[in-house]
């Protein structure tokens, strides 16, 4: 297998407010970019219609490590549900294969529609997106990707109760949030695949 491709990591992944690298993991705070240390970033959007506004309901980085152990605290049939759901929807491999055909500098390409539903990035209201980083390289493979707020709630009804505590969990431990906002976040799935 061929070396994925790499670009550096576009403004759709960096703060929405300030610009900057999300440089730490939310988790066990290790500095990100001076490389050698794998990480995702996740990253939901709310769209206003009728505007160009967007804001970003919540973005992070983990790192591998710190992915794979909140992974492990996920109860088993949810992630069977969900990789059972994704198999059933999507070929990653042929998708990465046409992407990486057509393009490997524009990673707008790989977000312009909703991984699952084909429906565009311009015409939802929420959405949110991943990537798999290092440094500050993209990696152009599975990721990254956009999934429509209509899927994410086809997902949200795949936890089971103990999978989602455990997102709640997370979502008390990293989001210092009021409580009037919190609510809306805990029906997002967190997904980390």
């Amino acid at each position: 297998m061929q070396k994925p491709n790499t670009i550096e990591i576009p403004p759709i992944f960096r703060n929405h407010l300030t610009g900057d690298y999300l440089d730490r993991c939310i988790s066990c705070d290790t500095y990100l970019l001076a490389g050698g240390i794998p990480y995702f970033i996740e990253k939901a959007v709310r769209q206003y219609p009728g505007f160009s506004a967007a804001d970003a309901l919540f973005e992070y980085a983990i790192c591998m490590d710190c992915a794979l152990k909140m992974r492990q605290e996920l109860s088993k049939i949810s992630l069977e549900r969900i990789e059972q759901y994704f198999e059933q929807r999507v070929n990653v491999w042929n998708r990465y294969q046409t992407l990486s055909a057509q393009t490997s500098e524009d990673p707008q390409q790989w977000l312009s529609h909703c991984m699952i539903t084909g429906k565009p990035m311009s015409a939802l209201s929420e959405y949110q997106i991943f990537a798999q980083c290092e440094g500050k390289s993209l990696i152009l493979t599975g990721m990254p990707y956009m999934l429509s707020g209509e899927v994410l709630d086809e997902i949200s009804e795949l936890l089971s109760d103990q999978s989602r505590g455990e997102i709640n969990r997370f979502i008390d431990e990293h989001f210092g949030i009021p409580p009037e906002l919190k609510e809306p976040l805990k029906d997002q799935p967190f997904l980390l695949l």
